[in-house]
C-alpha cells in the first residue's frame, strides 16, 4: 500500500513486540511499508509451511530422493551438483563443528517442486519480523525484532490515522495524541 503524495515529509512510526517505538523519517515519498517474518539467515526457498522436493541421486536406493523440506539450496563442488535442505521442524542449514556447511546430496537431475505437500508442523524461525521501508521498489530502510511489529504513518504535517492533532509549545508546534488515549481520559473524567 501506497502512502503520502511526492514532496510530503514521511514519519513512520513502528514498534516491535516488547520494545520502545522507535520514529524513522524521510523526505522521499510516496512510500510502500511491507512487514512479515523473517527468513533464517541464508536461505533462499524458504517457505514455513513447506514444500516437497524430488530429485536424482546415486546416493537414493532407486535413483530418486523425495523429502518435504522448508528451503534448499543447490551447489557445485569438483564438477558434481549438490543439493543441501532444511528439513521441516529445522531452522537452519546442517553445519559441521567448525561452522562450515555440512555435505549435501549429489544430484543427477533438476529439482522437482510440489507445493501442495507441507510439513506436518510449521517452522517458525525465533519469531523474529521485519518492517521494510520502499520507495520506487527501493530500500529505504529495514529493521527487525520480536514479532508483532506494528506501525503508523504521518504524511507531511498531518498526524496518523487514529490519532488527533493538538497545538503545543514544543517543536513542531502540535503533537499527535492517540484517540483512544483520549476517549480513555475522558471517561476516566467523566467517573
Amino acid at each position: 500500500m501506497g502512502y503520502c503524495n511526492p514532496g510530503d515529509k514521511v514519519k513512520i512510526t513502528y514498534q516491535f513486540k516488547n520494545s520502545q517505538s522507535t520514529t524513522y523519517e524521510s523526505n522521499v515519498s510516496p512510500i510502500d511499508v511491507t512487514t512479515g517474518k523473517v527468513n533464517p539467515s541464508g536461505t533462499a526457498n524458504y517457505n514455513s509451511e513447506g514444500y516437497r522436493i524430488t530429485f536424482n541421486s546415486p546416493q537414493g536406493a532407486y535413483g530418486q530422493i523425495q523429502i518435504t523440506v522448508v528451503d534448499y539450496q543447490l551447489y557445485t563442488d569438483g564438477g558434481n551438483n549438490y543439493i543441501r535442505a532444511i528439513l521441516c521442524g529445522q531452522t537452519s542449514f546442517s553445519k559441521n563443528p567448525d561452522g562450515s556447511f555440512a555435505d549435501g546430496a549429489n544430484i543427477t537431475s533438476p529439482v522437482v517442486i510440489d507445493n501442495t505437500v507441507h510439513c506436518p508442523v510449521v517452522s517458525t524461525p525465533d519469531d523474529k519480523c521485519e518492517i521494510t521501508i520502499l520507495s520506487n521498489g527501493q530500500t529505504l530502510f529495514q529493521a527487525q525484532g520480536d514479532c508483532p511489529v506494528n506501525f503508523t504513518v504521518a504524511c507531511g504535517d498531518e498526524c496518523p490515522n487514529g490519532y488527533c492533532k493538538i497545538d503545543c509549545e514544543t517543536y513542531p508546534g502540535y503533537c499527535c495524541i492517540n484517540e483512544a488515549e483520549i476517549k480513555s481520559l475522558s471517561n476516566q473524567l467523566k467517573s
